[in-house]
């Protein structure tokens, strides 16, 4: 994704404070749930037979077969003509449950694909709406996460460069191309990465750009954003802000470079 505008600040904090919803602390009930549902909608289904079931029926079989939470936002379903006795025919075989409840989706949404029908994860939920709705207005709850990633910025067994500061800008840049691309609202680097006294080329954000040749920290603000995750460094660790499903995911990408 192209970032037309692009502010560079330097010696501030990261501006996470400017979301509009303010983030909750810590949660390891809700980061267990968000792993909980990442797993279930995995599971194989072997056999999915529905003929001209009401919607919410159809999903509420599902639901309860798999320990599902639901949450609809029947109100701007309703505006794009679903509501709860739309009928629904599906037929699969050996798919797994996302596959499956994006087929009732699919089934239930305009055959014109006005408005189609969509679903996203939050946390333990499953929120129910039309894509449009659920992308200009998504679940806005946030959590904040610590990672000590002592080991992957410091090993000197690891190859590439031994700078504690550019492994961690490195890392960082892995993380907000990797999970939740163009959701990161504000990034904050360790020192300014530096080659014979001068900046070395920063084209994570700013297609090719330089950050400021200071000893500060790095601080980007990128206001064209979908979202209002941030991301920043604290010795060893760094202090992500983002979804539930987004942390679990921080969290498996950090275990699968340890495992490299």
């Amino acid at each position: 994704m192209r970032i037309r505008t692009l502010f560079v600040l330097s010696l501030v904090p990261l501006l996470a404070a400017c979301s509009a919803v303010a983030p909750v602390p810590d949660s390891s009930h809700v980061l267990a749930e968000s792993a909980r549902l990442r797993d279930l909608l995995k599971i194989r289904v072997a056999d999915l037979a529905i003929d001209n079931q009401p919607l919410e029926k159809a999903v509420g079989a599902l639901a309860e077969r798999y320990r599902l939470n639901i949450d609809w936002r029947w109100r701007a379903l309703g505006k794009a003509g679903i509501g709860r006795n739309t009928p629904v025919t599906v037929h699969l075989h050996e798919v797994t449950l996302d596959t499956a409840l994006a087929a009732i989706c699919a089934a239930a949404s305009d055959p014109t694909g006005v408005a189609p029908m969509g679903f996203v994860p939050f946390g333990g939920v499953l929120v129910f709406s039309t894509r449009e709705d659920l992308r200009t207005d998504p679940p806005p709850t946030l959590v904040r996460r610590s990672f000590d990633v002592r080991d992957l910025v410091t090993d000197y067994n690891l190859t590439g460069p031994v700078n504690a500061d550019r492994r961690m800008a490195d890392l960082i840049s892995v993380i907000v191309h990797q999970v939740g691309p163009g959701t990161w609202s504000s990034i904050r680097y360790p020192d300014a990465r530096l080659v014979e006294g001068k900046p070395e080329p920063f084209d994570d954000f700013t297609n090719g750009g330089l950050p400021p040749a200071d000893e500060a920290a790095i601080g980007v603000y990128i206001p064209e954003a979908t979202g209002d995750a941030a991301i920043s460094v604290f010795n060893s660790s760094i202090i992500v802000t983002q979804t539930p499903d987004h942390l679990a995911e921080v969290a498996a990408l950090l275990e699968m470079l340890r495992k490299k």
